[in-house]
């Protein structure tokens, strides 16, 4: 079998390979937050899975992302303005500022407009609470 067939198999069975049973993260979360966590769309299975991406999909095509692209750039400048070196000659940790910077263009593809600044790191931060299973 070649790794696009095994994808196939995983994409075309959810009920071999379920997203929603388990989860699609690294660690067990509690059952308290499963709920939770299905919620998002990464943890969904077919048919609500494949609705909610139809849904999202309208706010990526090529057209709506070009109108954003100018905001994005200003968006990871800023970000990485913030890079600090982490103590090695010529290196530096781009993990925390790369974590929040898909939710920005995300959120203001959704709002159709640009979020304040304070909006951003307000999301960012129930985005964390969301994916380690808490409620802010």
């Amino acid at each position: 079998m070649t790794r696009h067939e095994g994808r196939c198999l995983y994409i075309r069975h959810p009920e071999l390979f379920s997203s929603a049973r388990r989860l699609v993260v690294f660690t067990e979360v509690p059952d308290a937050a499963l709920a939770a966590q299905r919620l998002m769309m990464l943890n969904m299975d077919p048919p609500q899975h494949t609705r909610q991406r139809a849904f999202v999909n309208r706010g990526f095509t090529p057209r709506m992302v070009g109108r954003l692209e100018e905001h994005i750039v200003v968006i990871c400048h800023a970000l990485l303005d913030e890079v600090q070196p982490d103590g090695r000659a010529g290196t530096a940790d781009f993990r925390e500022p790369a974590s929040p910077a898909p939710l920005p263009p995300a959120g203001d593809l959704r709002a159709g407009r640009a979020r304040p600044a304070e909006d951003r790191d307000r999301i960012y931060e129930l985005s964390n609470h969301l994916r380690r299973g808490r409620r802010s």
